[in-house]
C-alpha cells in the first residue's frame, strides 16, 4: 500500500507555512502533496482550513464597474413600476420585460431588389379595378 509518510499527523508551523508559499506560487493540491509527504484530500483540507485564497483566485479589492453599465441601471431604477405589487415581488419595470421587448416593432427584415429588364412579368397586374372595368364597358357597347 503507498500512501503519504504522515498520514493522520497533526502539521508543523513549518509544513503550514511551505504549504501556503507552494499554493501561492502556482503549485497544485497534488504537487503540494507530494512535496509534503501528504495525500491531496488532506491538503486541500488544511488548506481550506486556514481560511486562505488562492494567490489571483480570489475577489479583487476593487471592482471597476462600465459607466455604461451605472447608466443602465440608473435608467432600469427610474423607470416606473407596473404596479405596487410588481415592486415588492420584483416584476421589472415598462420596458424592461421580455414582452415589452417583443412588443417594440421591429424593422422588416425585407431586402427590395431590382427586377432585371427581361424579368417575367408580376403575378399581379399594375391596372387599379377601375381601370379593368372600364376595359370591359367598351368591349361590351
Amino acid at each position: 500500500m503507498t500512501g503519504p509518510v504522515l498520514k493522520g499527523q497533526p502539521w508543523t508551523e513549518a509544513e503550514v507555512t511551505l504549504l501556503i508559499d507552494l499554493i501561492n506560487e502556482g503549485s497544485t493540491f497534488v504537487a503540494a502533496g507530494a512535496r509534503l509527504g501528504r495525500g491531496t484530500v488532506a491538503v486541500r483540507k488544511k488548506w481550506i482550513s486556514l481560511g486562505t485564497e488562492r494567490v489571483g483566485s480570489g475577489e479583487a479589492d476593487t471592482v471597476v464597474v462600465p459607466q455604461e453599465c451605472l447608466a443602465e441601471r440608473a435608467r432600469r431604477r427610474a423607470a416606473p413600476q407596473r404596479t405596487l405589487i410588481g415592486a415588492w415581488v420584483g416584476d421589472p419595470p415598462f420596458g424592461y420585460s421580455a414582452l415589452d421587448r417583443c412588443a417594440v416593432p421591429q424593422p422588416a427584415k425585407v431586402t427590395l431588389r431590382q427586377l432585371p429588364e427581361r424579368a417575367a412579368p408580376p403575378l399581379v397586374p399594375d391596372q387599379s379595378p377601375d381601370e379593368t372595368d372600364e376595359e370591359t364597358d367598351h368591349g361590351a357597347a
